[in-house]
């Protein structure tokens, strides 16, 4: 009988155990999965050629659209969706902030020549 309740309690504790690893397992491959979702959106965010479309890679698909500033981006991983949010108004104002900065310096270089031909127009009217 001693032995019946120790092998009923044996089972019990290995029973708990097996669940409780088999669940970790479960929970890293779903956080891996997930990372590869975020990958694979980080990877779209960078590759943006329209304001909408879609990508292919190894392990999913992404489709991205462009909406009142933010990037939306679902991305589709073994049967899975994974939506991911990114805003593009910093990048857009840096571009804009560059943009800016190259029309100030060609605007500062046409004035150096006109200056320097006004000078040379000055010089040879002498």
């Amino acid at each position: 009988m001693y032995a019946l309740l120790m092998a009923a309690v044996f089972s019990l504790l290995l029973q708990f155990y097996l669940n409780r690893q088999t669940a970790n397992q479960r929970n890293f491959l779903l956080l891996q999965e997930r990372q590869t979702a975020y990958a694979i959106a980080l990877l779209t965010q960078n590759d943006l050629t329209k304001d909408s479309g879609e990508l292919s890679f190894n392990k999913g698909k992404s489709r991205y659209q462009k909406e009142n500033g933010n990037l939306l981006v679902a991305v589709e991983v073994s049967d899975r969706t994974y939506d991911f949010n990114f805003s593009i108004k910093d990048k857009d104002k840096n571009d804009a902030k560059s943009q800016a900065n190259e029309d100030e310096t060609k605007s500062k270089k046409l004035k150096k020549k006109e200056t320097s031909q006004e000078v040379r127009d000055d010089g040879k009217k002498d």
